[in-house]
């Protein structure tokens, strides 16, 4: 294990890195993915990852880099273990794609009022991933995310939001060998907004691990969360949301809703919405769902001349059809049906 240990502490930036392992860590240990276990199956190879721009932004470098670029220039390659910085100052269309196996890290700035996207590609594995985002007062960021590759993976997603300032994460996902997606999210300045829509399909054997906290720190902001997953035979679908509101976010609104699919006996989810609240004027609520198709509605399909597997891949379509948004959305939907197109038990 030491040897094992020592791989992704080599890389640059560790140290930092295993200071925040037990950041917003869930309370007990119940049925998520160790996180240290899992980087310690990865090895120190560095990964690579490419950014295009639309709009004026300037890519800055660490303290040990003295280049830096600024948008447009097309595409532009980095070694993602030297993490870089991204300000992003007008509004455009700024896209992450993976191309070397690795371990890869990005800081993101929305500058005051500025309207942007961020697009998250995977065409190639990596092995983790860190996305540290900040929007100052006014920002907004419409952050869409599609992993459609299947090997083991931890992804990071640290965002503060600002005074007026809006994000949106889109995360969908296919799940694979052991994945895990971490989401740290602070509403960091008054009448910040956030809204977080996560789908998930996992095929036969596939594992996907969704760990999200939500933390209000101020008043007069509001937060919605919505997770749907489906669980093929012998898949396993875990997600674990807390949203905290310290005493001072008084008039918090603030929804967790984590819904799940089983299309056979042997799959298993596994959910836990959690608030823990210490204000006293706030408007909150969470639930969980996990169920099996609507049997009526199959048998509503069926009798209208539509064969029993196509009806089942209507009403799984719909179910997640329901947190797909973006220009992702028929992509991932194609995705999802590839993923559980057989849906007997």
């Amino acid at each position: 294990m030491a040897d094992a240990m020592s791989t992704w502490e080599s890389l640059p930036g560790a140290d930092a890195l295993a200071a925040r392992l037990d950041e917003g860590r869930v309370r007990e240990a119940w049925k998520y993915t160790p996180l240290r276990r899992l980087l310690n199956t990865f090895s120190s190879e560095p990964g690579g990852w490419e950014l295009a721009g639309t709009g004026e932004a300037q890519l800055t470098p660490s303290p040990d880099q003295t280049d830096s670029a600024s948008f447009p220039l097309g595409l532009i390659s980095a070694q993602a273990c030297s993490p870089r910085q991204l300000v992003i100052s007008t509004s455009g269309d700024y896209e992450v794609r993976t191309i070397a196996f690795g371990h890869q890290q990005l800081n993101v700035f929305v500058e005051a009022g500025v309207h942007a996207r961020l697009i998250e590609r995977y065409p190639s594995p990596f092995q983790s991933q860190i996305i540290n985002i900040t929007l100052e007062a006014g920002a907004h960021l419409s952050h869409e995310r599609l992993c459609t590759h299947s090997n083991s993976l931890w992804h990071l997603t640290d965002v503060s939001i600002g005074k007026d300032a809006h994000y949106q994460l889109m995360h969908y996902a296919l799940g694979g060998d052991t994945q895990r997606f971490d989401c740290r999210i602070k509403l960091a300045g008054a009448h910040a907004t956030l809204l977080f829509d996560s789908a998930c399909a996992l095929a036969s054997g596939r594992h996907h691990d969704l760990t999200l906290e939500v933390v209000h720190e101020v008043p007069d902001c509001q937060s919605t969360i919505r997770a749907h997953a489906v669980a093929q035979a012998k898949a396993k679908s875990t997600c674990i949301g807390r949203i905290h509101i310290v005493p001072d976010a008084q008039r918090s609104n603030a929804n967790l809703s984590c819904r799940n699919l089983l299309l056979a006996d042997n799959a298993e989810v596994n959910a836990k919405p959690e608030l823990e609240i210490y204000a006293d004027d706030v408007r909150c609520a969470h639930g969980a769902t996990v169920g099996r198709l609507d049997e009526d509605a199959l048998f509503y399909l069926r009798s209208r001349g539509i064969g029993e597997r196509q009806a089942r891949q209507t009403l799984v379509r719909a179910f997640l059809a329901q947190t797909v948004k973006g220009d992702f959305a028929t992509e991932a939907l194609a995705a999802f049906d590839e993923a559980v197109h057989d849906t007997q038990n």
